[in-house]
């Protein structure tokens, strides 16, 4: 009697059990929409200039009942949501299930890559020189050192120099051309304006 008793208790013990361990199984239709869900997750990012740092607002929406969002870094979303990160930072996004059937699937992956912010585009060089390989925005210039930057700056600077230095040399090349080239045809024109000048003044006084 005891034996069945005990038998009797883990039957239950099982019963009740396994029936909450146990899902149903996610359907490939399921499956596919649960895909279509994941696809209209939205993910987008603006920045603004903090103390002369980017800092980015990264955004996420559309998440439904259906999914969760998980960047990488153990944050996990179920809501729309804006998280900060940092620049120069490539975040992957993955997109899951939260159907009973099939919860924690993978649907989608998605990623950002945050441009690297350019630390000497703050400078009094790079306000002087917008158009410099080392002043851009948005450039990973973490490997290059002051006296590297300060190089490279000095040959550019000599470098626009000479080539203003060229531009204006070739135009004065070309109005000296220009004038040797109608030499016979400036002539021609001073000698008639002089004519009209002097008929002008001669009229005047006559009248």
């Amino acid at each position: 009697m005891k034996k069945k008793l005990i038998c009797l208790a883990l039957f239950l013990g099982c019963f009740f059990a396994f029936p909450f361990g146990i899902h149903a199984e996610c359907s490939y239709e399921r499956q596919a929409e649960l895909s279509r869900i994941a696809a209209n997750v939205k993910f987008s990012y603006a920045y603004e200039l903090v103390n002369a740092e980017p800092r980015f607002d990264v955004m996420i929406s559309n998440i439904t009942d259906d999914i969760y969002v998980e960047d990488g870094y153990e944050n996990t979303f179920i809501n729309d949501v804006t998280m900060q990160y940092t620049h120069g930072q490539a975040i992957y996004f993955y997109v899951r299930s939260r159907d009973n059937a099939c919860r924690g699937e993978l649907l989608i992956q998605q990623h950002i890559n945050l441009p690297s912010y350019n630390l000497f585009s703050a400078r009094d060089e790079c306000r002087q020189n917008p158009n410099f390989s080392y002043c851009q925005l948005w450039a990973d210039t973490s490997s290059i050192t002051e006296k590297e930057f300060q190089s490279k700056l000095k040959k550019y600077i000599n470098h626009q120099i000479e080539v203003q230095k060229a531009q204006t040399q070739t135009f004065w090349d070309k109005f000296l051309y220009f004038i040797e080239d109608s030499k016979t045809m400036l002539i021609i024109c001073g000698v008639v304006t002089i004519l009209l000048i002097l008929l002008l003044v001669y009229r005047w006084r006559r009248f």
